[in-house]
């Protein structure tokens, strides 16, 4: 893995969770893929989302409201929060191969580009894939104090 999957407080919904989805907030990006992350005791992330590849990133997420009563501050941090805090908390974290997420973030993005791309005229240029690639930044790597998360 080259980086981590989301941004530590990016929003977030689980693909599965139908229509009207309850948005998570990441809050660690551990170094491991979902077949080396245990979900819970005995079961891997992988184990329990076998429709996800088994070297996919895992991303870590607190829904918002169980968040906010955590840390009323947590939209103003930006370094991954301690799993062993948020479980000593009673703050329940859900473990996730990372495709399995849909970033909220990327989709606000996506639409105001969409939107700004109509509005585009013909000579004005736009970006092309290298252009976006060479911006990019390397990410620090996110904690990784806990074996396990619920």
């Amino acid at each position: 893995m080259d980086h981590a999957p989301y941004d530590i407080g990016e929003p977030v919904v689980d693909r599965e969770q139908g229509e009207n989805p309850n948005t998570a907030i990441i809050v660690n990006c551990p170094p491991k893929t979902a077949d080396e992350w245990t979900a819970y005791r005995d079961t891997t992330v992988a184990e329990d989302n076998p429709d996800y590849p088994e070297d996919a990133p895992v991303a870590v997420a607190v829904y918002r409201d169980g968040l906010a009563e955590f840390d009323p501050d947590w939209d103003d941090r930006n370094t991954p929060f301690s799993l062993s805090d948020l479980g000593e908390a009673g703050v329940s974290h859900y473990s996730f191969p990372a495709p399995r997420l849909r970033s909220l973030e990327q989709s606000e993005t996506n639409g105001e580009q969409e939107a700004q791309s109509n509005e585009r005229t013909a000579e004005e240029p736009s970006l092309s894939d290298e252009d976006e690639e060479t911006r990019s930044t390397e990410e620090e790597p996110a904690i990784d104090d806990s074996e396990s998360a619920s």
